[in-house]
């Protein structure tokens, strides 16, 4: 009797720890599993996200913006954004129109038949991912979400991340493009050439041959001039300034950089009274960049610039 006495309390130690260590496991199990949601999926969310809007959103703290807003913990303001939404009918609509509202910090550009690439639930489910960054997603609320039948209604245009990046790549660094184009169209950083996204460039044909050919069609606004100099030389570039006394061009320098000239005047040739200064009849945008580039780096450029138009 003593010896089972003895070891009765020993027995119930090891089955508390036991108890206690099911108890901790199914917690852990219960936690890591997702929930069943009224049928709306945070993981397949996930998924799609990174599919086809990872390209432009970052979800990661403490890193930069990229194409679009980084979205980690956007949840925690969706629902501040639009005033009379919550998060999840921000968010959807976000998808569905993004242009029905831009916030003030963010830009224009994101494509507007992105809808057409998912199905109803990719819809949901999205919703649900985005508004689970940093809050807890009404997930009733979003099954409930009214959506209308958006599959297949336009073209798709998304580009997988690593295109993105590879058509990014090209832009800055092999075919030099960000030495006269803004990515975006802030007013003084498209003097030089017109900017890229969300302007507008959404036609493939016309994008093709503006690259293949830049001589072709020459915009107006970004048409370069020649400036005869009363000592021979001629000056080529774009006038951005002037004044009674000198103009201020921009032209090409010997480092394919863009550099400023100040002409007085009086150093330019005259012609029956008129400055000898005429239109250039060639783009200051060079050729030979479908040589130089791959015919895949070339086609994921062009879908790049369509998709952030």
């Amino acid at each position: 009797m003593n010896t089972q006495s003895q070891t009765m309390p020993g027995r119930w130690f090891v089955g508390a720890i036991l108890l206690v260590f099911v108890i901790w496991l199914a917690t852990v199990l219960a936690v890591s599993r997702e929930p069943a949601a009224y049928g709306v999926s945070v993981a397949a969310g996930e998924s799609k996200f990174r599919d086809h809007c990872g390209a432009c959103h970052i979800v990661e703290k403490g890193i930069t913006t990229h194409h679009g807003p980084n979205l980690y913990d956007f949840g925690k303001i969706a629902g501040t954004r639009k005033p009379g939404l919550t998060a999840a009918q921000y968010v959807l609509e976000s998808v569905l129109d993004p242009e029905a509202f831009v916030a003030a910090q963010n830009r224009h550009g994101m494509p507007r038949n992105l809808a057409s690439n998912f199905t109803e639930a990719d819809l949901r489910n999205i919703v649900a991912y985005v508004v689970s960054r940093g809050a807890n997603a009404n997930f009733e609320e979003i099954s409930k979400l009214p959506i209308p039948d958006t599959v297949g209604v336009s073209e798709s245009r998304v580009v997988r991340r690593e295109d993105m990046e590879l058509a990014e790549r090209v832009l800055r660094e092999r075919g030099g493009c960000l030495q006269c184009h803004a990515l975006y169209r802030n007013a003084e950083y498209t003097i030089f050439a017109p900017a890229l996204f969300g302007v507008g460039l959404s036609d493939e044909a016309l994008l093709r041959e503006s690259i293949v050919d830049p001589n072709k069609v020459i915009s107006p606004a970004h048409r370069w001039v020649n400036v005869m100099l009363t000592s021979g030389k001629v000056e080529s570039g774009k006038i951005v300034g002037q004044s009674p006394e000198r103009i201020l061009l921009v032209k090409r320098g010997d480092a394919n950089d863009l550099v400023q000239v100040v002409i007085a005047r009086d150093e330019i040739d005259e012609v029956d009274g008129q400055l000898e200064i005429t239109t250039a009849v060639q783009s200051p945008m060079p050729t030979g960049l479908d040589k130089l580039l791959s015919e895949h780096e070339l086609d994921v450029l062009i879908r790049m610039i369509r998709q952030l138009n």
